[in-house]
């Protein structure tokens, strides 16, 4: 009952029973109770507050570009920001880019404005609030180096403002905690067009060379370790794991850090082949794996995949 309360008091922005699978783009995952797309801070802190009374979980996602949905869906909301948090403003030197906003969308705005300073997120699929999660972008540049603040809300205090340093942005971490990223305040730097769209293509020739574009994945599905200067592709590519399948879920051909739907994978068969490449690099190498991949909901075998 309460999911139909949800729903009619914040029609039309919610809907009852939504495929995961529609939103994610591994393709995969049940169905949420319900399906958020708040479009003010008000529809967001009602949608907040409405789980918070009810004591249902409550879930915000980027695009579904790095995460894993459960196969028996979501019990409680599961939001993804539209509205007043898909704006972007620019100043001088900077902007101010609502967390709902595509990363792709974002680079095109600053290059017609001659800023660049974000090139190295061209080809990565996701929002701004994702990229700011996981500290998007490559081995040598993150989104966290272009970050001045980013506008939070906190479940307990409201809105807060948070810079770089309560951030903590690491390797593919960030220290958002439990808070709802709204808007982020980026440092860019003014460039001639030129030279901004000569990086942005080059950026995007090496992504379509090494990368795997020819089924569902989620990108790379685990970090590189601290512990050694080889790649987690490498890794696995050197445990023979290229084309290793569990299941509908395989590990790609051509970048062995990526795995693909190959058209009926379950998550139940990405989070067994995720543990069985642990396993058999760890064996093999005497390295584990981290996934890079984000699980949502209730998943028994998460914890399995942070430890040995």
């Amino acid at each position: 009952m309460w999911a139909v309360h949800f729903a009619k008091s914040l029609r039309p922005i919610a809907k009852i029973r939504e495929n995961l699978a529609l939103h994610s783009s591994l393709k995969i995952g049940g169905y949420a109770d319900i399906w958020f797309e708040p479009r003010t801070l008000c529809d967001l802190w009602q949608g907040v507050l409405f789980a918070r009374e009810e004591g249902i979980p409550f879930y915000i996602v980027g695009a579904g570009t790095n995460i894993v949905f459960p196969d028996e869906g979501i019990k409680g909301v599961v939001a993804a920001l539209d509205g007043e948090f898909q704006t972007i403003s620019f100043d001088i030197d900077s902007c101010c880019a609502g967390c709902g906003v595509g990363i792709q969308t974002l680079l095109r705005e600053s290059l017609i404005r001659s800023l660049g300073g974000c090139e190295f997120l061209a080809g990565i699929p996701g929002t701004v609030g994702g990229a700011i999660a996981m500290n998007a972008g490559t081995a040598q540049d993150a989104i966290g180096k272009a970050v001045s603040e980013v506008i939070c809300l906190d479940r307990d205090r409201g809105i807060v403002r948070l810079g770089p340093e309560e951030l903590r942005f690491g390797y593919r971490t960030c220290a958002l905690e439990d808070r709802i990223a709204l808007f982020c305040k980026l440092r860019l730097l003014r460039k001639e067009r030129a030279e901004i769209m000569t990086t942005i293509y080059a950026h995007l020739q090496r992504r379509k060379k090494m990368q795997d574009y020819s089924a569902p994945n989620a990108g790379c599905a685990f970090k590189n370790p601290a512990c050694t200067q080889e790649g987690a592709g490498f890794l696995i590519e050197a445990a023979g794991l290229k084309g290793y399948r569990i299941g509908g879920a395989m590990v790609s051909k051509k970048h062995a850090n990526f795995i693909i739907n190959t058209g009926m994978a379950r998550s139940s068969d990405v989070v067994q082949l995720m543990r069985f490449i642990q396993k058999k690099v760890w064996k093999e190498r005497g390295v584990w794996l981290e996934p890079e991949y984000r699980f949502i909901g209730s998943f028994h075998e998460e914890v399995l995949l942070n430890g040995k």
